[in-house]
């Protein structure tokens, strides 16, 4: 294989369950394709790949980086309401979603490459659990890298304000400043993280 030309940076998004949702599942398949629909992307055309108890999703270049962090999220967050609503469940179901662009590889299993390292490392960060973990009423919890916060929500190409969102650090090397944190409902600057 010619590494050289596989060497992509794309769009990324990371989903896992937070805690006492499960394993990521049929349900939550369900949940994330009827929002990409909803927003006008096409999942079916994501390399989607499982990573620990959620999955990685590497979007093609077609997808607009601005709909997967505007339409997307509000479906996502609209989806996982809906859900809970249809399905009562003793642990509502609830999402941790970092997005990201960076370097993805194709790898024999999946994608390897700088920017899954970071995407990964920005899903699992102690700030976005905290986030989700400090608003126990919201149903979803969201992380943007710099790039795509810069190129999306500064030039005011979602519906989003920047106000909206909250900075801070994570302590990764891995191409990753910090994180801007978006809690859907909430008062991000006002949860204790």
């Amino acid at each position: 294989m010619d590494w050289g030309s596989s060497i992509r940076r794309r769009l990324m998004v990371a989903v896992e369950p937070g805690a006492g949702s499960g394993e990521l599942g049929p349900r939550v398949s369900g949940v994330l394709a009827l929002a990409a629909d909803r927003a006008g992307l096409h999942r079916d055309n994501w390399h989607v790949q499982p990573a620990g108890n959620g999955e990685l999703a590497v979007l093609p270049a077609a997808e607009p980086a601005a709909r997967v962090v505007d339409d997307f999220l509000h479906e996502l967050d609209a989806g996982l309401v809906d859900y809970a609503r249809h399905r009562p469940t003793p642990a509502p179901l609830r999402l941790r979603v970092a997005v990201h662009f960076g370097v993805a590889i194709p790898a024999t299993q999946g994608y390897a490459g700088t920017g899954v390292v970071a995407i990964s490392r920005v899903l699992g960060s102690q700030p976005l659990r905290r986030a989700l973990d400090a608003a126990p009423e919201a149903r979803l919890a969201a992380a943007l890298t710099a790039r795509v916060f810069e190129n999306t929500i500064v030039p005011g190409r979602t519906s989003l304000v920047a106000r909206s969102f909250r900075h801070v650090g994570i302590g990764c090397r891995d191409h990753v400043d910090g994180i801007w944190l978006y809690v859907p409902g909430q008062d991000v600057h006002a949860l204790d993280l």
